[in-house]
């Protein structure tokens, strides 16, 4: 990494991190704005067929990294291997803008362009699986408090430049075609998504894990692909059929929506004690919640529409929800970031591609010959018995269940400061401060190797730890090395284990 880059990381530690709000803007614009469309669009068809290749290509390219993690792990290590990741990716986006009908079209016959249009809708998808690959892996290595603040960070910065992104003047380089601003957010927010993930470092550990994550983990995946396929289904419903005004006046209040979700989320991860952070009543209040739209959608009639950007809406919280739920695991269980991401994620969107295909070719075939009413409540039925069967909120508390007296539950990873893993309390802060002292002592750690050993033990990260002592991010790292080998530790987490062991027993 060069001194600029170093620099630019101790100046804003999030950045690494926000490259996960980037790929949120990006998928706001492809699959619900005209960014990369032209005027002559008559409905949303386009949009199906961009959302269903490029689903299809991220999810098979985590679900890949997950079962060969070996092909995954150059991606996290090298970032020339990320950032050719994101210019394929970005360079397909270029493609699909110039594949519309004012620029190859007009040189050669649409038959010849349609199939290169569709391959690099795929590979737009299959480029961004990487990026969220290594994004999982930073926000695995984070306090869980923080990795839920840079969460809700990189949703506000998404629907910051969606917004400024849809409401930009719609200059057109060719009358009729795509807007320059548009086209440019389209195709650039790729390269910029792993622009910002190569910045991140992650230990040699972080990137060899092997453990496999347990049994209740399988079953909220296959959940979470029930969830997103029937969600998917029934927005592409919409969507597919309706003029393209109606999904950009559709899409802002659900924009609008993560806005508020953003903040609510920011606030509890400053201010909540660890027991009101309760992510499993979360998931079953967005299970119930769809449950009741989809089985509704018969009787909407003329607010179908809504109630489909309502399930939308619904959709990315959980999509927020999982994201979290996914670093926690990581965290707690020192499990592969590659294998849960790749899994859990890639599963997420692998229902989403299979519900936009479903929603558009199944559903209203089905409608013909079965009684909606009938029909919804059996969609319905799929997500109710999901979450209470297969997965239910007790499910959720033995995914986080602890069989290891060293190993902290979700509630004690979750009571991590967002700049520490201690106590707030005055009485805490004293023992934290004895509890270091004599690891340091005893691990015959130097002055500047006990203030590096102070920093990781409150959470920071590299760059955080160079601004706050004032040395260069290399010198931190070769003290963390040096912390890490005389303490028999492998990672941050596990400097923040042993310092809140020994807080414990001097506080007993």
């Amino acid at each position: 990494m060069g001194d600029f880059a170093r620099k630019l990381i101790r100046a804003v530690p999030a950045l690494p991190y926000i490259g996960l709000g980037l790929w949120f803007a990006w998928a706001a614009l492809a699959f619900g704005s005209t960014a990369w469309l032209s005027e002559s669009e008559p409905n949303g068809m386009n949009i199906g067929i961009m959302f269903m290749l490029s689903s299809l290509g991220c999810s098979l390219g985590l679900i890949a990294g997950a079962v060969r993690p070996q092909f995954a792990q150059p991606f996290l290590t090298r970032r020339w291997l990320l950032l050719l990741a994101g210019a394929a990716s970005s360079l397909s986006c270029v493609v699909i803008v110039l594949a519309g009908p004012f620029y190859l079209q007009a040189l050669f016959p649409p038959a010849a362009i349609w199939p290169l249009g569709r391959a690099c809708a795929f590979l737009s998808g299959l480029g961004f699986a990487p990026l969220l690959l290594k994004s999982g892996a930073l926000y695995s290595s984070l306090v869980p408090r923080r990795a839920i603040l840079y969460s809700s960070l990189s949703t506000l910065i998404a629907v910051s430049i969606y917004y400024i992104v849809v409401g930009s003047p719609s200059w057109q380089p060719v009358a009729g075609g795509p807007s320059l601003a548009g086209s440019i957010g389209f195709c650039v927010l790729p390269l910029a998504t792993a622009a910002c993930a190569a910045l991140g470092e992650l230990t040699e550990c972080d990137q060899d894990k092997t453990a496999w994550p347990p049994f209740s983990f399988a079953k909220l995946c296959l959940v979470i692909f029930v969830f997103s396929l029937v969600a998917a289904a029934i927005r592409a419903l919409v969507v597919v059929p309706s003029p393209l005004a109606v999904t950009i006046a559709g899409m802002k209040p659900v924009m609008l929506a993560r806005i508020v979700m953003a903040l609510a989320f920011a606030l509890m991860a400053v201010e909540l004690d660890a027991g009101r952070l309760n992510f499993g009543k979360l998931y079953s209040l967005i299970m119930v919640v769809v449950v009741v739209l989809v089985a509704c959608c018969p009787l909407a009639e003329g607010a179908a529409s809504i109630l489909s950007w309502v399930i939308t809406f619904m959709a990315n919280f959980l999509e927020f929800i999982l994201w979290c739920i996914l670093a926690f695991v990581v965290y707690q269980k020192k499990l592969s970031p590659t294998a849960v991401f790749g899994w859990g994620f890639g599963l997420f969107t692998l229902g989403s591609s299979i519900g936009w295909v479903f929603g558009v070719f199944g559903l209203p075939s089905l409608e013909t010959v079965i009684d909606p009413t009938i029909l919804y409540l059996a969609l319905a039925s799929m997500v109710l018995i999901g979450s209470v069967v297969v997965f239910s909120e007790r499910d959720f508390g033995s995914l986080f269940e602890s069989h290891d007296v060293a190993q902290p539950t979700l509630d004690e990873i979750l009571d991590y400061d967002i700049m520490r893993g201690a106590a707030n309390s005055e009485e805490g802060e004293r023992r934290f401060g004895r509890a270091l002292e004599s690891i340091g002592t005893a691990a015959l750690l130097t002055r500047r190797e006990s203030d590096v050993l102070r920093c990781l033990a409150m959470g920071y990260d590299g760059g955080m730890i160079a601004k706050e002592l004032g040395i260069s991010w290399h010198t931190v790292r070769t003290h963390t090395t040096n912390v890490y080998a005389k303490l028999g530790v492998h990672s941050k987490r596990e400097v923040i284990e042993l310092v809140d062991a020994r807080v414990r027993s001097l506080g007993e």
